[in-house]
């Protein structure tokens, strides 16, 4: 969404800066062209000596997951 882009690359850039892991709920545009709310969850991978070689990330679609849950809170 091109209205949270800047705070998720904010958010980011800081875990980038600290090595630290990202997770945030944002929305995504699906194949469809709809968005969608997204986790997404960032890890760092280190090496031996602790340094960051890498990340390792998912997204998962949780719009069910959301809309059940809002559900059980108007029941």
């Amino acid at each position: 969404d091109p209205e949270m882009l800047p705070e998720v690359m904010q958010r980011w850039q800081a875990s980038i800066a600290t090595g630290q892991s990202f997770e945030m709920v944002c929305p995504l545009k699906g194949a469809d062209g709809v968005f969608r709310p997204f986790l997404t969850r960032i890890v760092p991978m280190g090496d031996p000596e602790g340094q960051v070689g890498g990340w390792f990330g998912t997204n998962v679609d949780i719009g069910r997951q959301l809309k059940a849950e809002m559900s059980l809170r108007l029941s």
